[in-house]
């Protein structure tokens, strides 16, 4: 059992913490909240960009109200997307025509009812070995 000291050198507990921490920021900060006009407190770290709100809740209201500030509702006009996948660009190319992922690609080829094209890659004429399947030898 230890017991402590009559006269500590340096009190950890009680005086490395707050603005004598040297990572200290400052602590809470007012922020006016862009969806309702609430005032409320938060880190200034945890609250970093360009609009600040005081909750899940009232950032969704403010997203429905203001579908043109995000890319999230962001239609692509996939018009010719037929012709240049039969030209025979990658869905790396028509990623960067048309700025989304190459992943985005593939699902709107479904959408718009175009034949994927088969993946390459190396397929032997007999196919590949099923481990299931018994070998004979000839």
């Amino acid at each position: 059992m230890s017991r402590p000291d009559r006269k500590p050198v340096y009190e950890i507990r009680t005086r490395f913490a707050g603005p004598t921490h040297p990572r200290w920021k400052g602590g809470l900060a007012e922020f006016t909240c862009d969806g309702c006009g609430r005032t409320f407190e938060k880190q200034p770290t945890h609250r970093q960009g360009e609009r600040k709100f005081h909750d899940q809740r009232c950032y969704g209201r403010w997203m429905s109200a203001h579908p043109e500030a995000s890319n999230r509702r962001l239609r692509r006009d996939w018009s010719n997307l037929a012709e240049l996948y039969a030209a025979g660009l990658s869905s790396k190319q028509l990623a960067e025509i048309y700025g989304c992922s190459q992943k985005g690609i593939p699902s709107a080829l479904r959408d718009q009812g175009i034949q994927v094209r088969p993946q390459g890659g190396y397929r032997p004429k007999g196919g590949f070995f099923n481990a299931n399947r018994a070998r004979t030898k000839p």
